[in-house]
């Protein structure tokens, strides 16, 4: 097992000396460019890991429970407040998931968010 810089092992990098370009190789240490289907995995994990953290703040958001609340705070948003087939548990949700939207993407905590709307 060797601990420390995998440079020592490359030769090493002394004062004045470039770095080797992206694709080549420098003693026994390759570097190679991100492929298409590497970039394009990155970007769906990174996506599902953001849905993830909206999931997980929705559910601990603290939303009203009384209906017409529920609705005037869609309103507020500018969201619809009925949607076809929709109840009040369901409503109460998608409320819940608009703060955590709003939480995440914008750095605005749920009870700033809801304080904006109400101005």
């Amino acid at each position: 097992i060797k601990f420390g810089s995998l440079e020592a092992l490359a030769g090493g990098k002394k004062d004045g000396e470039k770095t080797a370009p992206a694709g080549s190789s420098k003693g026994s240490v390759t570097v190679v460019p991100m492929s298409d289907e590497m970039s394009a995995a990155k970007d769906k994990h990174d996506e599902m890991l953001r849905k993830f953290h909206i999931e997980m703040r929705a559910r601990t958001i603290a939303a009203p429970t009384h209906d017409q609340d529920v609705k005037s705070q869609l309103r507020n948003f500018q969201e619809p407040i009925c949607l076809f087939g929709e109840g009040p548990a369901e409503r109460r949700d998608r409320l819940k998931t608009i703060l955590a939207k709003l939480e995440v993407e914008q750095g605005i905590s749920a009870n700033e968010g809801v304080a904006a709307t109400v101005r």
